[in-house]
């Protein structure tokens, strides 16, 4: 889904919901590897099904789900390549950064967390520390209390065994940045995730962003780096997203 939505934003030269939602139908039906690592698709949620059902038969391109039970966190593990493709407007990242979760994730709490992500993401690529990342966010009034609480570095004093590495956006969002502050580099960043069990792919999705946003592509493994199946492809992916922003940029500057 983080590569559907970044061809999207390239080839849509910016947001486009409904395109953004048939790229994810595609995928979630793709018998030949459509940006994916296998031929056949697999690891979405019931609510990601159900949001691209209601889509296919309505047309409305944010059909998100809004049961609180189903506040997920796939909203927030594909969310890198909005902070990328806007930055450095961060009115607008964080803008997007909740409209991109509404196409499958309606609830609250997946919107405010992809807003708080979103916000987070673009301190790092910013260049900000650690502390400034995590703990200068002010709660937006409207987000729900749990996601209040993350912004306000609520986890920072926790142990391992107060977090908890679920589907909910909020405890994901919560254990991923938990890790990020805990290690003090890529590679430790996304091991810890991934040994905290649970939900431990998403987890790591999440803290993977967030640490390669900060420390930088040089500080992945290139052994990792090697394995990934269809590496080639991502890094070109990820190639055309940079130079999509800074055409963006020029375009806006003053003359």
């Amino acid at each position: 889904m983080a590569l559907c939505l970044a061809e999207s934003l390239i080839e849509s030269h910016g947001f486009d919901p409904k395109d953004q939602m048939e790229r994810y139908y595609r995928w979630a039906h793709s018998e030949t590897g459509y940006m994916s690592s296998r031929p056949k698709s697999f690891g979405f949620g019931q609510t990601f099904i159900s949001s691209l059902l209601k889509y296919r038969q309505t047309g409305n391109p944010y059909p998100g789900m809004i049961n609180p039970k189903r506040a997920g966190n796939g909203c927030i593990m594909r969310l890198a390549s909005i902070p990328i493709f806007f930055y450095p407007d961060k009115e607008k990242i964080i803008h997007y950064s909740g409209e991109s979760a509404k196409t499958t994730h309606g609830m609250s709490e997946s919107i405010y967390a992809s807003r708080l992500f979103g916000k987070m993401l673009f301190e790092a690529l910013s260049g900000k520390d650690k502390e400034y990342i995590l703990f200068h966010n002010e709660p937006e009034a409207e987000a729900p209390n749990n996601i209040k609480q993350i912004a306000l570095g609520a986890y920072k004093d926790k142990n391992e065994d107060q977090i908890e590495s679920t589907f909910f956006a909020g405890k994901c969002l919560e254990a991923a940045l938990w890790c990020f502050l805990h290690t003090e580099n890529y590679k430790e960043a996304v091991l810890k995730a991934v040994n905290l069990g649970g939900d431990a792919d998403s987890t790591a999705a999440v803290c993977g962003q967030i640490a390669g946003a900060y420390y930088g592509l040089k500080n992945i493994p290139s052994r990792w780096l090697n394995t990934i199946a269809k590496s080639e492809m991502i890094m070109n992916m990820a190639e055309r997203l940079c130079e999509s922003r800074q055409r963006q940029a020029q375009e806006i500057a003053p003359t």
